[in-house]
């Protein structure tokens, strides 16, 4: 599998709990993404931009509902939280 435009190389990078999804952060058109693969077979199944300014890491909430992002706090003091779909859940 290959994965195209990552934006950290040590960071933004998630599993589930049940190690079912991965998520990890993209860079795309100046704008930080959200891809999610399933670890069955690698397929991507979900890609949803963030409305965040410059994703710094991303850590999945323990029942793997939710997919909290945060912001560097150089940028803003934003957190955001989106369920594996895309949906923005809070901010």
């Amino acid at each position: 599998m290959f994965i195209a435009g990552p934006k950290h190389s040590d960071k933004a990078i998630a599993f589930s709990h049940d190690g079912r999804f991965m998520a990890i952060c993209i860079r795309r058109d100046c704008t930080d993404h959200l891809d999610i693969f399933t670890t069955k077979d690698w397929r991507l199944l979900q890609t949803f931009p963030t409305n965040l300014e410059d994703l710094v890491d991303i850590a999945w909430l323990k029942k793997d509902t939710a997919i909290v992002c945060w912001d560097n706090p150089s940028a803003s003091y934003r957190v955001s939280v989106y369920s594996p779909t895309g949906e923005e859940m809070s901010t």
